[in-house]
């Protein structure tokens, strides 16, 4: 999939095509990341279903790392299942590399899990414009819903890039 982008403002999606997968059918999402940018990944969880978000870092076509966010609760930061931070990073590098992730959601932190509808990413691009700031930064927004209020709010995830 690829991302629509604007100078400076927010992609709106046609309510008609916002929805990634079913609850059948898993959402994998990809995000570009654009050679030569670093990034940083966060997530925000509001519900009380616990809600999981595997991601892989792919790099040149394979597999090169990935992390799991998980968590419950409401407005709480999501946290990395394997270190407990609240957020994964990378550096910049020339290779051609996305991020491939999935959100579900279960009545415990053991699952079982159970697919999320996913809004289609938003991504925001900003660029210098007043001479003050010299970086290009991306922001990818995805927003899920665990099939309880369709608020879109369950889990959050946050990708920002910079050059």
């Amino acid at each position: 999939m690829s991302l629509p982008t604007t100078e400076n403002e927010v992609v709106h999606v046609p309510a008609t095509d916002n929805i990634v997968g079913t609850s059948l059918k898993p959402a994998s999402i990809s995000i570009p990341i654009r050679p030569g940018f670093s990034f940083t990944v966060r997530g925000t969880v509001k519900s009380n279903f616990y809600q999981q978000v595997p991601i892989k870092l792919v790099t040149n076509g394979r597999t090169s790392s990935g992390v799991t966010f998980a968590g419950h609760g409401m407005g709480l930061p999501m946290k990395v299942k394997s270190s407990g931070a609240n957020e994964w990073s990378a550096q910049a590098s020339p290779l051609k590399r996305s991020l491939e992730l999935n959100i579900v959601h279960g009545q415990s932190d053991k699952g079982p899990w159970v697919q999320s509808k996913v809004a289609k990413p938003i991504e925001i691009k900003k660029s210098p414009e007043d001479g003050k700031i010299h970086q290009k930064f991306y922001f990818t927004i995805i927003l899920s819903e665990d099939w309880v209020d369709n608020d879109y709010d369950d889990a959050v995830i946050t990708v920002i890039q910079w050059k």
